[in-house]
């Protein structure tokens, strides 16, 4: 009866196998190695704020286990404050979430604002039907540090951890993302915003532009200057069970206007690779 012996080699890998397909990707603990520094203040003090606060950078709230019309325990008009005549709802809040959760004083320091953009203006009315708005953010800050406010708006949005199916997007929105000067936009409405009435700053704008490597974009302010923290991923070329992109990392950029004739220009700032793991210790 040898066969015995192998008994319990397969109830462990039975039960190892079974933990792994129970564990929830939004579980996954993430870690973070800093690879790339051109600011040693800027980015180890990043690199402590995502090692406290960003073990679970993606949100546990979804649609269906939220607590009643509740995110993080926060009704709507919780979560972020709205344009006045802006309609908060659960639907659209749930769009917002991943610019709100995790956070830090950094993130925290964001003056968001909640509007609405007429869909017909950016979106497929074929693909939303019966929806007339669509929640944007709004927020007014100095973009590329030069002393002048912009407008930083979010037209769409990365709503959850990127799933494989659509190789080098996940399955997730990304962000969308469009930069006005305040001129541009004086007197707008945002809470009936119609994007294409308005002329976008190109060049900053371009600097937004998400792709199939970068997804999702958020401000941050350190020391009186404003950051972006961007999401970068790398897919397999081939389907995989655990369905999530086979790198991930974080940086940490700024603009300035160090540019040609005072151009605005990008400055990468901090990299750090992004690893996870399971409460069991595998990824």
């Amino acid at each position: 009866m040898k066969f015995l012996h192998w008994i319990p080699s397969l109830l462990m890998v039975g039960a190892m196998t079974a933990a792994a397909a129970n564990d929830d990707p939004r579980d996954l603990i993430h870690r973070y190695k800093l690879v790339k520094s051109k600011s040693a203040a800027l980015c180890q003090h990043m690199a402590g704020v995502y090692r406290e606060n960003f073990k679970h950078p993606w949100h546990h709230e979804s649609k269906s286990s939220a607590d009643g019309d509740k995110y993080f325990g926060m009704l709507p008009h919780e979560l972020f404050k709205a344009l006045d005549g802006v309609p908060q709802t659960p639907s659209d809040s749930f769009d917002l979430l991943l610019n709100k959760r995790p956070t830090s004083a950094e993130f925290d320091a964001v003056p968001w604002l909640e509007g609405r953009m007429k869909i017909n203006s950016y979106y497929s009315p074929a693909l939303t039907p019966r929806r007339e708005f669509a929640p944007i953010l709004i927020s007014s800050i100095d973009v590329d540090n030069d002393g002048r406010s912009e407008y930083f708006v979010k037209l769409g949005f990365m709503a959850s951890q990127p799933r494989n199916g659509l190789f080098g997007w996940g399955s997730a929105p990304i962000d969308a993302i469009r930069i006005y000067d305040g001129e541009a936009v004086k007197n707008t409405d945002f809470s009936r915003f119609e994007s294409r009435k308005h002329q976008e700053n190109t060049v900053l704008s371009e600097i937004f532009r998400t792709n199939a490597n970068t997804t999702f974009i958020r401000p941050l302010r350190y020391q009186g200057r404003w950051y972006f923290h961007a999401y970068h991923t790398k897919w397999p070329e081939v389907e995989t069970t655990h369905g999530l992109p086979s790198k991930e990392s974080i940086e940490i950029f700024q603009i300035d206007r160090g540019g040609a004739e005072g151009a605005p220009r990008r400055m990468s700032m901090c990299v750090f690779d992004v690893s996870t793991m399971n409460k069991h210790g595998r990824r």
